[in-house]
Order: C-alpha cells, then structure tokens, then sequence
C-alpha cells in the first residue's frame, strides 16, 4: 500500500470522529471543516505512513485549533437547532445539555470525549493533556455534580429510566443511566463511520496534493486547491517544507533552486485604461454558443524547502504538467507529469539525472466514477462580474470580501477545473478591477515564453507575498499567475522570491 493509499485509509476512518468533534464546539460549518482540514494536513505533512497520530492525538489538535479561535470550548447548538427522535427525548436531552453547560470545562470535556467521542479516559488523557488518573477524577467530579443537579432541578415528565435517580439504585446504576443520558443528549447526528461526503473528498485530494514529510510551520494563506500548485496547499497548513523523492543532490554548497523573477517593462499606462481595454478585447472575441469547458491543463511550479532552511535543498527547477478531464457527472480524470527540468538561473538551461524524474514521468493517474471526482466548482461558471464574485465566494468559500488575494486564488482554483470562455475572463478581470490593490506593472513575457501584460495584487492580509496576473497581449485571457515572496519572515528565502507559479495551457494532441 502506497503512502497516499494508506493516508486515505486513515481520513476515512478517522474524518467524522473529528469532524464532530470539532462540530460540537464551532457553529460555523465553514471554519469546521476549515479546522478538520487543517488537522489531517497536519497529520498528513508532519508524520510518516505507519506512525499517523492516534484518534486522540488529532483531537488534541483539532481542540487547540479551535481553542485558539474561541477561548472557551462549549456546547454551541442552541435548543431549536437540536434534532430529536421525540419531544421526551429532546426535552431529556435539552436538560442534560443545560446542566453539562454549567460544569468547568475540562470536567465537561471529560465526559464528551469518554461518552460522545468513545475514548478510554487515557485517550481522553492525550487529547486534554492529564494524566488517566486526573480524567477519571474529573468524570466523577463531573456526574455527581450531573446527578445532583439533574434531581433538585424541575424536570420534564419523562420516565424514571431517563433522568430520575434514587437512593435506591445507587451510585453505580445512576452514573450508568447517566451515561446513558448523556450519550442520547449527543447534539451532533453524524455517525463516526458515515461516507466521506463530496467536499470531505475533495479535502483529502487537496491534503494529499503536497509530499509527505516533517514541516515547519510558518505561514498561512488561502484554502488550498488538490490540482494548483501545493504551496498553496501547504500555506495554509502553516507549512513550507516539501520534499521531493527526486530532487537534486543535497547539500550546504547548492543554492535553494528558485526561478528567476520575470524581467517585466514597467507601464505608463493607467490601470483602468488597460482593464477597459483587454474587457472590450475580450468581450469582442466571445462567441455567443461557445460554453465554459470541463477540463484544464496547466503547468506549475512551487517552491520546495527544507526541514529548517531554504538553504539545502534541490538545485532545478522540476515543473509539473496536470491536466483534468470531467463530466457534468462528476466522473473524469487527473493525470500529472513531470516537465522539462531547468536550471534556477536560465529555463533555456535544462537539466538532469538520476535523482531528477525525465519529463513525462507520470506521477498521477486517476480515474473517477460517477459523482466523486473532487472539484469545488461543479456548476457551470458564470459571465456577469456580479455573479462570478458570488460564485467565487460561494464554492471556495471566501469569508473576507475585500481581499484581492482571496479572489485570485478561487481564480486559479477555478482555471484548475474549467477552460473559460473570453466572456467568464471577462467577468473575472471586471471584478479584480473593482479592488484598489488591483494595479497594471507592465508588458511582460511569461514562463512559456508568451507575450502578455501582468497586473498585481496585494493584500494587508497576506502582507509577505503579492501575486502576478499575467494576460494574453493579444487574446486578454488569463495565461499564467505567480507568487512572489516580498519578505517578512525567517524562512531562509531572499526576497523577493518566485514560490510558485500556473502557466495555463492548451492541451497538447498526446493527452
């Protein structure tokens, strides 16, 4: 079994333990499984096949992840939103809810994790940092005060069996239909063992874009994307470390190998003037039956660090060429390849040997049933700027509306998926001018030695990096985009610095 095989086999099995986990304690669906994913690319990017971190271990993850936006862990459904097979057992569980809600936190979350989670109190242990010891204390500590509270409160009718407790049953039998309220009470539906939905798929493909290894974490950026380049992937982990099974010869003598910056001629011209213009250029050229594409191909490149510095790692540049082939159905196909490999200082320069793949070297090649090709962008990509902003928000699920940089990177996501007519080109280049960020640089020629004229963008939210967004000079397509590191952080890159970059392609006849 592959290391990517053995990984999905992990998620599966271990997805909806932490997404309901961390479902119980955020109410925003959105930013849980923005910290489900964060979790399993951290087990993913951090550990090697055979050693993932236990269910335990993730959960400890997943609970400082939410911790660190929301200092208190609580119980986040209100009473309307909880979904009963009857009113007995929604107002039992409604009472048992209530009474959880006033114990200290961790005697709480002992009692989630041992009776919600299914953990034994040492597993409870790892993910609250006590010892088995400490966590049983706080679970008696915990149903004494349950009990208590459960018996003087008023209660609804419901039978003795439910919430009532004697002195003639006993400590042991009340803990144990305690437990057993407590359990029912469990105000997230979603069994541990449910299928991977769409979206948890497409999570996994995006995990499992970037190579495997021991990471250092260090930045962040936007959502990341299963087929774009994997920096944007790692960033957002908080990572910058990638390792490549083919890279170079190591050593403290090789330079970090990183493309040289596009030698762009700076314009006279004012940015406004030039969108209007490749708009009215594009506009001019759509044809009115011609319709959005299901497929892309594009090569890419990202950066590639080491453990601890960017100073001892490969010395090529190895580019991938991806393409996507899909259907209304959601079946398809995604192949990668390697490219031509190059020196850092000259792409005209190519190199290679035994550690660097030959181009063509295949390196994905998956095939997709009906409904489960993972692509966040399933309808039909609008042509009005209004609409494609709302598209954009919507399937990539951009939270600030303000931030140009957000807005390229669901751009490039989407150029992952679909080939786009000049009318959606359109549409996307009005909405970039709509930002004050959104500024013309210059004529430039792109990695693929194309004529085009690049715009940039920037963003207070993503302060150490700017992005280029290259043009066709004479179609006004989008053709290529790149990220330039500007500096701010210890990571051991000059700067600036390329760390990645999409050039978007036709097919070639052979794929």
């Amino acid at each position: 079994m592959s290391a990517r095989e053995e990984f999905e086999a992990y998620y599966r099995a271990h997805y909806y333990s932490v997404w309901r986990f961390v479902d119980r304690r955020c109410a925003d669906p959105d930013i849980t499984r923005e910290i489900v994913a964060e979790c399993f690319t951290t087990a993913w990017v951090r550990y090697v096949p055979k050693s993932y971190p236990p269910l335990a271990k993730l959960l400890r993850i997943a609970r400082d992840s939410v911790l660190s936006r929301a200092p208190q862990p609580t119980i986040p459904r209100p009473e309307e939103d909880l979904l009963y097979p009857s009113a007995i057992a929604r107002d039992s569980a409604t009472a048992v809810l209530n009474a959880m809600k006033e114990l200290p936190d961790k005697n709480r979350e002992c009692l989630q994790l041992t009776l919600w989670e299914n953990l034994t109190a040492a597993e409870a242990g790892v993910t609250l940092r006590l010892t088995e010891e400490s966590v049983w204390k706080r679970i008696d500590r915990a149903k004494a005060t349950l009990r208590e509270t459960l018996e003087t409160s008023p209660q609804p009718s419901t039978p003795q069996t439910d919430l009532e407790f004697s002195a003639t049953d006993g400590t042991s039998r009340a803990n144990a239909v305690l437990s057993e309220n407590i359990q029912a009470a469990d105000p997230t539906l979603i069994p541990q063992s449910f299928a991977l939905d769409r979206r948890a798929v497409a999570d996994l493909h995006k995990i499992t874009a970037s190579p495997t290894g021991t990471l250092s974490p260090v930045l962040r950026w936007a959502r990341p994307r299963f087929i774009v380049p994997v920096v944007i992937v790692a960033l957002l982990a908080g990572a910058v470390g990638f390792f490549r099974p083919w890279a170079a010869p190591t050593g403290s003598e090789r330079a970090l190998a990183i493309p040289a910056m596009l030698e762009i001629e700076n314009s006279t011209t004012e940015t406004t003037e030039s969108v209007t213009r490749f708009i009215a250029q594009l506009e001019a050229a759509a044809l009115a039956e011609e319709l959005p594409r299901r497929s892309a191909f594009f090569e890419s490149w990202y950066i590639q660090l080491g453990e601890q510095s960017a100073t001892n790692t490969q010395g090529a540049i190895i580019p991938e060429e991806t393409e996507i082939l899909w259907s209304d159905d959601l079946s398809g196909t995604i192949t990668a390849r390697a490219g031509q490999a190059y020196e850092p200082s000259n792409s005209d320069s190519l190199v290679g040997g035994t550690d660097i793949p030959p181009q063509g070297t295949a390196l994905r090649d998956e095939n997709y049933p009906a409904g489960t090709i993972p692509v966040l962008f399933s309808t039909l990509p609008p042509s009005n700027a209004d609409e494609m902003r709302k598209y954009l928000e919507k399937n990539y699920g951009i939270t600030d509306k303000n931030d140009p940089i957000d807005y390229m990177n669901a751009t490039q996501a989407l150029l992952g998926e679909w080939t786009l007519t000049p009318r959606e080109h359109a549409a996307i280049l009005k909405l970039f001018a709509s930002f004050q960020n959104f500024t013309l640089v210059g004529e430039v020629t792109d990695r693929g030695g194309r004529e085009g004229v690049a715009f940039r963008l920037t963003s207070p939210n993503h302060s150490r990096y700017q992005r280029l967004l290259i043009l066709g000079k004479t179609s006004g397509r989008i053709i290529s985009s790149e990220t330039i590191y500007i500096g701010g952080s210890d990571i051991g890159l000059p700067a600036p610095s390329v760390v990645n970059y999409v050039l978007w392609k036709s097919p070639p006849p052979s794929l």
